[in-house]
């Protein structure tokens, strides 16, 4: 087996960093670029690595870099757009239907209310699948204004997840519809699961929680965490190797 096939970094890389080893899959992944830089899997990767590392500018120019590669390669970057606020951008990536739950909850983040029932109208009410029947009640649950039913089935389904970018969107989404204690504790489970975007606090859903002094410390630990991988990504030649400024 090749050491450097790259589409077994990829995998990798995606254990890695949800496992709170984001920086190590950067620091990794930057010098499989470097060596196999007409192959985008490492680049698709990338999107993924530095998203968790807190890196977003370098996020969004490696989704850049597959693009220019491999035009029909997907990447991860709907939820860099997510965690940047650009909710026009998250609606603009085609490949996201199957990611429910992220065009909803940016349609709802632009308030448009009436495209977001238009979007969840097609879908089915029932899954024998149980995390799929959770989404699909928690999607009709949002979209017809039962908040306290969405709030429920969002619970519920943060309790089942373990990868923390997942905790912190459902965290984001229970802010939304006003649990804003259940939104720290999962908020709370992706910075100690390794989800370090210090950015992602300023979404705007997340606006009525950032002056609450069980936030404060999350976001102190981010800051501190992706000043440090901005450290590895230097030292990894990320700026040269993605076109960012040193």
């Amino acid at each position: 087996i090749d050491p450097d096939l790259p589409f077994a970094h990829r995998v990798y890389a995606h254990i890695e960093a949800e496992g709170g080893r984001a920086r190590d899959a950067m620091a990794r992944l930057l010098d499989l670029a470097r060596r196999r830089r007409s192959d985008p899997e490492a680049f698709v990767a990338l999107v993924h690595s530095c998203r968790y590392a807190g890196l977003l500018g370098a996020s969004l120019a490696a989704h850049r870099e597959v693009r220019r590669l491999d035009p029909h390669i997907s990447t991860s970057v709907s939820y860099t757009h997510w965690m940047r606020g650009d909710f026009e951008a998250v609606l603009a990536e085609t490949g996201d239907r199957d990611d429910l739950e992220l065009p909803l909850f940016a349609l709802r983040a632009l308030g448009l209310h009436d495209e977001a029932r238009r979007y969840v109208g097609p879908l089915p009410r029932h899954s024998p699948v149980p995390v799929v029947q959770r989404i699909y009640e928690m999607t009709h649950a949002l979209v017809n204004d039962d908040l306290e039913g969405a709030r429920q089935v969002l619970r519920r389904t943060a309790e089942t997840r373990t990868d923390p970018e997942a905790l912190f969107i459902y965290g984001t989404a229970l802010a939304h519809v006003g649990d804003s204690d259940g939104a720290v504790t999962f908020l709370t489970r992706a910075v100690d699961g390794g989800y370090l975007v210090p950015q992602a606090w300023r979404h705007p859903l997340l606006a009525d929680l950032v002056g609450r002094t069980d936030v404060a410390p999350l976001l102190a630990r981010a800051e501190a965490a992706k000043a440090e991988a901005e450290g590895v990504f230097r030292e990894g030649g990320g700026p040269e190797l993605l076109g960012l400024p040193a």
